[in-house]
């Protein structure tokens, strides 16, 4: 192509390559004194070279550049809509997330004419960590899907399939049941008897020993079993556990928050089983569900003599993976 420089003339001698120029400073020897062509090009040949590396620097893709985080995605029903979990190693990935509920169509999910029931953001679980829970109110029948909306930095998830709750669907009692679906947790009487001291909620914190004498196995019948509650700002941190008739150690534990004294609803509700059996599950707290029904905190009633008191605890547990 020659030079890149215009050495073209005007008429009258003048050189017309002093309106462009490619570098300033160079030039051929008609308008520069005489520099060699050669030195020019070389020079010339030089630039381009760095432009082109530097622009295979910007296009190249960046080695150190992560790959964006899966998520897991799964959905279950409850008697006033759907919901499920994010699971993700990476917080951002699960913790505010957008998940969008679908309603099946055809044989197989498709998102180009699958109905959109509705949105929600998952929040973070907290008797569980590392997962969030999402929750989307519907009374639609049929089978649904759900899907995590992708984020920077965080790859789409679809659920899998599940159909709706039929009313009066028979739940098992814990800890029976099919992981991830609900069991029933019975009321449960924990008897502090006549002779003990123990206040009531009011006092910010204490421990009171008694005896499980109606619920399921294995949370009825050892015989030696307490609550411990300490205040969490203006509510109450609850544990109820049991060790045994002889101390033998740990058989179980229920965990929870009230907001206060006088509060029926045990929050954020957890429990696990460590004798016998291998069982864990946790309240959801799912909206529009409450306290004591599938779904919702569980229903916690104490009621204090301060020689002897009664606690009653009651509600549903969906079952830990």
């Amino acid at each position: 192509m020659g030079t890149l420089l215009d050495t073209r003339r005007e008429p009258g001698g003048r050189s017309a390559s002093g309106r462009w120029r490619f570098l300033k400073g160079c030039g051929t020897a008609a308008d520069s004194g005489g520099m060699g062509t050669a030195s020019t090009r070389r020079t010339v040949s030089v630039v381009l070279s760095v432009l082109a590396f530097a622009a295979m620097l910007a296009i190249a893709p960046d080695s150190d550049a992560k790959e964006p985080a899966r998520s897991t995605t799964t959905i279950s029903s409850y008697p006033k809509g759907m919901y499920g979990q994010v699971k993700s190693p990476q917080p951002s990935c699960r913790t505010k997330r957008t998940v969008a509920l679908y309603r099946v169509s055809g044989k197989r999910p498709d998102l180009k004419v699958d109905e959109r029931i509705g949105q929600a953001r998952a929040k973070r679980d907290k008797a569980r960590d590392g997962q969030s829970l999402w929750a989307v109110r519907t009374k639609a029948d049929g089978q649904f899907y759900a899907v995590a909306q992708p984020t920077k930095g965080c790859k789409k998830d679809t659920s899998p399939r599940a159909e709706d709750m039929p009313r009066g669907a028979d739940v098992p009692d814990c800890p029976n049941g099919k992981v991830g679906d609900f069991c029933r947790f019975p009321k449960m009487h924990l008897d502090i008897p006549s002779g003990t001291y123990c206040p009531s909620f009011t006092v910010p914190k204490f421990d009171c020993l008694g005896f499980v004498d109606t619920g399921v196995i294995p949370y009825c019948c050892y015989e030696n079993d307490s609550i411990y509650w300490a205040s969490a700002g203006s509510g109450r941190g609850v544990l109820l556990n049991s060790t045994g008739k002889h101390g033998e150690g740990l058989r179980w534990e229920i965990r929870g928050g009230l907001n206060g004294p006088g509060d029926g609803d045990l929050k954020q509700a957890w429990t696990r089983v460590m004798q016998g059996i291998v069982f864990g599950g946790s309240t959801p707290d799912l909206p529009g569900m409450r306290a004591g029904s599938m779904g919702g905190p569980l229903h916690f009633d104490f009621s204090s003599g301060y020689w002897g008191a009664d606690i009653y605890i009651d509600g549903y547990f969906r079952k830990w993976e």
